[in-house]
């Protein structure tokens, strides 16, 4: 009796070790992000547009939904391009931060994800994400919450 309980408690936690390895394995091999761009009427600085797109492409792989990113236009390798994906998007809505705790901004976006190899659509994430402001510059706390919550929304997204 003991020995049957000793092998199905060793196989459980095989089981289990299993799983959690196959949780810790990015989605998606490569992805491909295209700077984003602002929506008509959306006057989103170009130098928080740039380190927006810094942070996200290392969020993206951060949360694990990509092994690695490439620049817009780069070749993936042949055997690679079926798994991975296409980031484009634009900002639709873009309100800074003012001064004092009850003052935060917003950043809209939507984000279209392609299949690289056949630029198929795979899924379409639009959000508005509050954002606060950090101690040393309001732009880069903006850039921080918004690429975050953008990489949480495909992450779900791509569930």
């Amino acid at each position: 009796m003991r020995r049957f309980f000793l092998i199905t408690l060793l196989l459980g936690l095989c089981s289990v070790a299993n799983l959690s390895a196959k949780d810790n394995q990015s989605k998606y091999k490569y992805a491909e992000v295209k700077h984003f761009t602002n929506a008509e009427a959306v006057g989103m600085p170009q130098a928080l547009a740039s380190k927006f797109y810094d942070l996200f492409r290392v969020r993206l792989v951060k949360d694990k939904v990509v092994t690695q990113t490439v620049d817009e236009g780069a070749a993936v390798p042949e055997a690679d391009a079926s798994d991975s994906i296409v980031v484009e998007g634009k900002f639709t809505e873009y309100k800074k931060p003012g001064y004092g705790r009850s003052n935060a901004g917003n950043v809209g976006y939507e984000i279209k994800i392609y299949r690289k190899n056949d630029h198929s659509l795979i899924t379409t994430v639009s959000h508005v994400c509050i954002v606060g402001r950090a101690q040393t510059s309001p732009d880069l706390g903006v850039a921080i919450d918004s690429a975050y919550d953008a990489s949480d929304q495909i992450k779900k997204a791509l569930q």
